[in-house]
């Protein structure tokens, strides 16, 4: 009897032959009476293989024994090689591509997970940070009449504000 190589296989003893390795599959020593299945997060497109890939940041790999992996869906990454699933964007963040969420900027907001674009903050509304889930409201006594403002505006003399997020201020009586 002649042993295997890698990538093959023989299940029966006293055979002749050995079988290549199925896709999904592998065998990385001689001999082998079964093939080793890829993990999740791996996979081999060929038969006859001696290792199985990683899938590469972008995609994923939920299941085992795969024959290629999953590109993530718009709103969801996978960062790092060897995935097993896709998640998506947390609040705060908008998609830019399959391996990468990024901070919402100053003037604007996200409060929905994986979302492609940010929400620009309402007028009585400001942001002056980076990745918010909200918008701050102006406190009282002052007010932010236009959308996408990192501020709010203080109330003109004989003017007023008695409460938070408004777009004016009130004449004094």
């Amino acid at each position: 009897c002649v042993a295997c190589d890698r990538g093959k296989y023989q299940p029966s003893t006293g055979q002749s032959g050995c079988g290549n390795c199925p896709t999904g599959q592998y065998a990385d020593q001689t001999a082998q009476s079964a093939c080793k299945i890829c993990g999740k997060g791996t996979y081999q497109g060929s038969t006859g293989q001696t290792f199985c890939y990683n899938c590469d940041p972008g995609k994923y790999q939920g299941s085992t024994g795969a024959s290629s992996c999953i590109n993530c869906a718009t709103g969801t990454v996978a960062p790092s090689a060897k995935a097993y699933a896709c998640s998506a964007c947390n609040t705060g963040k908008y998609w830019v591509s399959t391996t990468t969420c990024t901070d919402c900027p100053q003037r604007e907001y996200q409060d929905q997970t994986g979302q492609t674009s940010c929400k620009d903050c309402s007028v009585g509304y400001y942001n002056d940070d980076l990745g918010q889930a909200t918008c701050k409201a102006c406190p009282a006594g002052k007010y932010q009449a236009l959308t996408r403002q990192l501020n709010c505006n203080n109330c003109q003399v004989a003017k007023y504000q008695n409460q938070p997020g408004k777009s004016s201020c009130k004449v004094s009586h």
